[in-house]
């Protein structure tokens, strides 16, 4: 099960995220905390702490959809079950929203500002990510 815990410590407060007794990252106060998930935990690595797997934000391919059409692709899947119905019927209805303008315009289909702030209110830190689709792997 997920814990979040603060703890004082000389440089301030620190909120520790865990996944069982596993301490997955720790954040100072007031700075975002993500779903804590080992592949988006901070790590150090040769003496610097960093997301060395994945940052802590949300993977959205939402504006690339048309590219994703040409290549094959015919589905997407939709994350959502660390969250609840609320978040579940909001990105459905974005997701279904868009997937309907592909389906009418085609390549031609474009995403609104709106569906894009939702979804970004949404999104794990606030922040999305087209993720490895934008940038090589490590």
């Amino acid at each position: 099960h997920v814990h979040w815990s603060e703890r004082e410590a000389k440089d301030g407060t620190w909120l520790d995220a865990r996944l069982g007794t596993v301490l997955v990252d720790s954040y100072r106060s007031g700075e975002p905390a993500g779903y804590p998930t080992i592949c988006k935990g901070r790590f150090d690595v040769d003496g610097k702490r960093y997301y060395a797997l994945e940052e802590p934000t949300s993977l959205n391919v939402m504006e690339i959809l048309p590219t994703l059409a040409r290549m094959g692709v015919a589905a997407i899947k939709i994350e959502g079950r660390q969250r609840g119905p609320a978040y579940a019927a909001s990105v459905t209805q974005v997701w279904r929203s868009a997937l309907d303008a592909l389906a009418k315009h085609g390549d031609t289909a474009t995403v609104d500002e709106a569906s894009l702030k939702t979804l970004g209110a949404l999104s794990e830190g606030q922040t999305d990510t087209l993720g490895p689709y934008s940038r090589p792997w490590k």
